[in-house]
C-alpha cells in the first residue's frame, strides 16, 4: 500500500480520533454519554481507516462502482476493527472512571429515589434487567442523580428512600457509583477484612474510644459490623464484642466449625503480641481452663457446644458442629 499525501492525511486522522475518544475527552463529559460517545468514537475511526485503505478521497466514492481488484474493495472490512472498539472504549472509560474513585473518590450517604425492573422475551426466553436511580448532595454544592443497572438480589434488599453509600469524584461530582456489592463496599472503605487480634482489642482500651469510634474501627478491620444492645455483632464473621469501660474488661466471642477448627484467630494472634502473654491451664473436674496473662492484660478462655438441630445444610452437604469460644479479657494497671 503506497503512502501518498491523501492517506497519510486519512492516517493522521484515525490516530486523532483514536486520541481523541481515548483520552483528550473527559471523563465526566463521557459519564455522560458513554453509550454514544464509544459508537461515536468507534464509528470516525472505522470510517477513516476505511478512507485510508480504499485511499479515497472522499467519502462520497462509497456509493460510486469499485473496480475489481481496487484496493477501495476490501475497505469495508474496516467495520470488524470499528465495532470492536466500540467496546474497547466502553470498556476503557469505565477503567477510567474505576480508577480516579478509587484514587480520588469521596464517599457519601446517598438515597434510592426509584426504581424498575424490564423483562424482555426473545425466542421463548425471558430475560429481566434491573435498574435504581439514586440521589446525593456533596457538601456546598447541587443534588445529582444517576440510574444504575444491577443485580436482581440487590434490587429485592432496595426500596424506595433506603439509605445507600455512592462514591464520588472531587473534581466532577457527576462521576459517581453506587456502592452496593460488599466486594466495592470493602474496597471503597479499605476494609482489611479479617477477624479481630490482640492489637485490635488493645488499640480499643488504650486510645478510650467512643461506641462510635469503636464501631468506625471495626469496620475497617471487618466489614458489616453493627451494635445491638450496646454489643458490637458481626454476624458474617460469627464474632461479637461486649465491652465494660469502667471496669476496662471485655467479652469476646468467636463461633467456629469444628471441621474448620486450628484455633482463634484472636488466640493465635497472643503468640505474637508484644505484652509476652504466657498461657497456663489447669482441671475443673473435667474441664480444662485456660488463660492468658502479662503484665497488662489477663484473659480467660472458655468454649462450648452450639446448639445445632440438623446436621445438613440446603444442599444436603454435611455441616460440622460449632464451637463457641468466649475470652474475658480483663485489663490490668489501666
Amino acid at each position: 500500500m503506497e503512502f501518498n499525501r491523501r492517506r497519510k492525511i486519512w492516517l493522521g486522522a484515525v490516530i486523532t480520533t483514536l486520541y481523541l475518544f481515548w483520552s483528550g475527552i473527559s471523563i465526566g463529559t463521557y459519564n455522560q454519554y458513554p453509550g454514544f460517545l464509544s459508537f461515536a468514537g468507534a464509528a470516525l475511526t472505522a470510517l477513516f481507516l476505511a478512507l485510508l485503505i480504499g485511499d479515497f478521497t472522499s467519502v462520497y466514492e462509497f456509493t460510486e462502482d469499485i473496480p475489481k481488484g481496487s484496493p477501495k474493495g476490501v475497505a469495508p472490512l474496516a467495520i470488524i476493527p470499528g465495532i470492536i472498539l466500540i467496546f474497547v472504549f466502553w470498556m476503557h472509560f469505565s477503567s477510567r472512571k474505576e480508577a480516579v474513585l478509587e484514587k480520588e473518590g469521596v464517599i457519601i450517604t446517598a438515597n434510592i429515589v426509584d426504581g424498575e425492573s424490564t423483562t424482555t422475551t426473545r425466542r421463548f426466553q425471558s430475560n429481566t434487567t434491573y435498574e435504581v436511580r439514586v440521589s446525593y448532595q456533596p457538601p456546598k454544592t447541587r443534588k445529582y442523580y444517576f440510574s444504575q443497572s444491577i443485580n436482581g438480589s440487590e434490587f429485592n434488599s432496595l426500596y424506595k428512600g433506603a439509605t445507600i453509600d455512592v462514591i464520588y469524584w472531587k473534581q466532577d461530582p457527576s462521576v459517581s457509583k453506587a456502592l452496593l456489592s460488599e466486594d466495592e463496599i470493602k474496597k471503597a472503605f479499605k476494609i482489611e477484612d479479617r477477624k479481630l487480634e490482640f492489637q485490635d482489642i488493645d488499640k480499643i482500651f488504650t486510645a478510650n474510644m467512643t461506641e462510635k469510634a469503636i464501631l468506625s474501627h471495626l469496620n475497617t478491620i471487618g466489614y458489616k459490623w453493627e451494635t445491638q444492645e450496646g454489643i458490637f455483632v458481626n454476624e458474617r464473621q460469627k464474632i461479637a464484642l461486649k465491652i465494660d469501660n469502667e471496669s476496662q474488661s471485655m467479652v469476646y466471642l468467636e463461633k467456629l466449625s469444628i471441621g474448620h477448627l486450628n484455633g482463634s484467630s484472636f488466640e493465635s494472634s497472643l503468640r505474637n503480641a508484644e505484652d509476652g502473654f504466657k498461657k497456663s491451664a489447669r482441671l475443673v473436674g473435667e474441664e480444662e481452663r485456660i488463660s492468658y496473662e502479662s503484665n497488662h492484660y489477663i484473659i480467660f478462655k472458655e468454649h462450648k457446644r452450639a446448639k445445632q438441630e440438623n446436621s445438613y445444610n440446603t444442599s444436603g452437604t454435611f455441616r460440622f458442629p460449632e464451637e463457641i469460644f468466649m475470652y474475658t479479657i480483663v485489663r490490668k494497671n489501666p
